[in-house]
This record gives structure tokens, C-alpha cells and sequence, in this order.
């Protein structure tokens, strides 16, 4: 996704899919229809459960040998939300 692509729609999400890098997406708003959004597209989430009303960082490794991190912001800095993630 680029940088500048703040939206996250179901073709945004289709065309990160296609890059076999590190994706990251960061949600802030709307977590619960985002989460759903992004879950239902990679099948590797299949199972997930996320608590949409929570902070959360978490990190999956997809079928194409990339990495998909997930950050749900809620209240806090992006800065200390990472801190969670090392």
C-alpha cells in the first residue's frame, strides 16, 4: 500500500497483496470494520480473533513468505504502540 493510501478498501488491500514485502497496516478508526475488511482477505487470518476495542500489534507470515503486521491504535502514540511490538 502506499504511503499517501490512507483508505483501506477492498482494492487497496487487493493491491498490497500483490507485493511480496512486509505489509503493515496500522487502523485507528472504524477498527472493527477495517479488522473484518483485512481478515477476510488473507486467508491466512482465517481463524483470527481481534479485539477490535483493544491496542494490539500482532505479526503474520503469509503463503507468499512475506509478513503481515497488524497495529490497532487506540489511544496511544504510534511510538509506544511499537514498543510493544520489540
Amino acid at each position: 500500500m502506499e504511503e499517501n493510501q490512507s483508505e483501506r478498501s477492498s482494492a487497496s488491500i487487493d493491491n498490497m497483496k500483490k507485493t511480496p514485502l512486509t505489509k503493515v497496516v496500522i487502523t485507528s478508526k472504524d477498527s472493527e470494520q477495517k479488522l473484518s475488511l483485512i481478515k477476510s482477505k488473507f486467508t491466512e487470518l482465517e481463524k483470527w480473533k481481534y479485539p477490535s476495542d483493544q491496542e494490539f500489534v500482532q505479526k503474520f507470515f503469509l503463503d507468499d513468505k512475506s509478513q503481515l503486521i497488524i497495529i490497532n491504535q487506540k489511544k496511544s502514540s504510534l511510538d509506544k504502540i511499537l514498543e510493544i511490538f520489540d
